[in-house]
């Protein structure tokens, strides 16, 4: 046979099975946050949003949970140790929770101190977190910026459609147009000093010795990580959202839009 002839059959054979497959563009991936990937296929809902894009558009993200789930057994060994360097301060949540935490997430994650918003059935849907995670390397422990991490799988799913509708660069744009930065210098800095206050005196020395940015990143990271010369930024909706529903007196706007816009969709 011609080796024209074989590229041809090749070519041919490579577009009908691509033709199979569903790929969401470029754009969709830039317009969803790190958050709105960490999970795996999101479960079906009721309603519209069964058969809404993102649903359609993504397969499960199992590379990530296969990496997750390696590196939470490593962390457990090292807890176990005898030889450890650092461990967590107690959680508060129950063992019910955790169980659903667990199932919601597909890990055990331990630095979470305590379920600090619950979804209408009363299942945890916000986990307010340690801001150190245990690590297997020393000095037993690494950097956890995100105080509050939303859990919830329906919610997580809720908020991840709005970011692929483009609802960061919305909201971005109402919050510049009505000059909300002090509000929203205020709700970064009532988040940056939570999770610094949370932190014992010896987990600070840790962290202010600790180099590689540690003390930038617990510091001077706002909500999602955002810096102080970018208070009107959005990196994840999801983690605006979570801030809202864990202490709503701080003022994070873009967590309150979130829920008035799932409010007002009927998701809520």
């Amino acid at each position: 046979m011609k080796a024209g002839v074989l590229a041809s059959i090749v070519v041919s054979i490579f577009r009908g099975t691509m033709s199979q497959v569903s790929v969401a563009p470029p754009s969709v991936h830039a317009a969803l946050s790190p958050h709105a990937m960490a999970f795996v296929q999101p479960p079906p809902l009721q309603g519209a949003l069964s058969s809404a894009p993102f649903s359609r558009q993504f397969r499960p993200f199992t590379t990530r949970r296969k990496g997750i789930a390696s590196s939470q057994k490593k962390v457990a060994a090292s807890l176990n140790s005898p030889n450890r360097l650092w461990v967590p301060p107690p959680s508060e949540i129950t063992e019910d929770d955790m169980a659903i935490v667990k199932e919601q997430l597909g890990y055990r994650p331990y630095n979470a101190l305590r379920v600090a918003a619950r979804g209408s059935k009363g299942e945890p849907a916000v986990l307010e977190c340690y801001p150190l995670v245990p690590a297997s390397q020393p000095p037993g422990c690494s950097p956890f910026p995100t105080l509050f991490w939303l859990c919830s799988k329906d919610l997580k799913t809720l908020v991840a459609q709005l970011e692929y509708d483009g609802l960061m660069q919305v909201f971005k744009e109402r919050a510049i147009a009505m000059e909300l930065e002090e509000q929203m210098t205020v709700a970064h800095q009532a988040y940056r000093d939570h999770r610094w206050h949370l932190l014992s005196e010896s987990d600070r020395r840790i962290v202010e010795e600790g180099g590689r940015g540690w003390l930038e990143r617990l510091r001077e990271g706002g909500v999602g990580g955002m810096q102080e010369e970018a208070k009107l930024g959005v990196k994840c909706l999801h983690t605006h959202f979570a801030h809202h529903l864990a202490r709503r007196d701080d003022g994070n706007v873009f967590g309150q839009w979130v829920e008035e816009e799932l409010a007002r969709e009927g998701k809520l």
